[in-house]
């Protein structure tokens, strides 16, 4: 297919045709299932972040403005739902590691405290960070943007962003240091999923 052919389908996707859109979703999403698998290597994620780029697609039809070609357009989509969606996974495998590490290990500190009570330590942890300080935390742990991202997103510079995550560590240590090395762990792991 031409890229007339695919401004045509967007022209219609922003009309709100669902036809158009079923129509693109058809051209593309195997070849772009493919595209992502080369860089998650995992069938799930990679269909994942194909369907996240549909759904933004859809969802934003009147906002999205396409300077070369909806191909092209999609594709930078899709690669970066995926880059983003593999370094979530990685950093929850990393925390999961080191909380199974901090189980076997059975630090004294820690004996008669269960997960719950130590999430509702991580939860009053950040309602004791200032405003900025708690949001710019949260879309770093939460929603795994880069501190380049986040500074876009807020409109201030990285070295900002840099630094209220700083602040952000600082006042949780201080609030949750009864329990601060396997709280640091756990908080990972449930920022980006929970243990099985």
């Amino acid at each position: 297919m031409n890229n007339d052919s695919d401004i045509l389908l967007f022209q219609n996707i922003v009309k709100g045709q669902r036809e158009a859109f079923d129509a693109l979703f058809r051209r593309y999403y195997q070849p772009l299932c493919r595209f992502a698998n080369f860089f998650i290597n995992d069938a799930d994620d990679a269909e994942e972040s194909v369907q996240m780029a549909f759904i933004t697609l859809w969802e934003n039809r009147a906002d999205i403005v396409i300077s070369r070609s909806l191909k092209a357009y999609m594709y930078q989509m899709v690669r970066n739902n995926a880059l983003m969606l593999l370094r979530k996974t990685t950093t929850r495998k990393q925390y999961e590691q080191q909380f199974l590490t901090i189980q076997e290990a059975d630090l004294p500190i820690e004996k008669g405290l269960t997960d719950e009570e130590i999430n509702n330590f991580v939860l009053k942890g950040l309602t004791v960070l200032p405003e900025k300080c708690r949001m710019i935390f949260t879309l770093s742990r939460y929603d795994g943007l880069t501190y380049d991202e986040i500074a876009g997103y807020l409109g201030v510079s990285p070295k900002t962003v840099e630094n209220q995550m700083g602040i952000a560590f600082q006042k949780l240590r201080e609030f949750l240091l009864p329990v601060w090395k396997k709280v640091l762990v756990l908080l990972g792991v449930l920022i980006f999923g929970s243990i099985s």
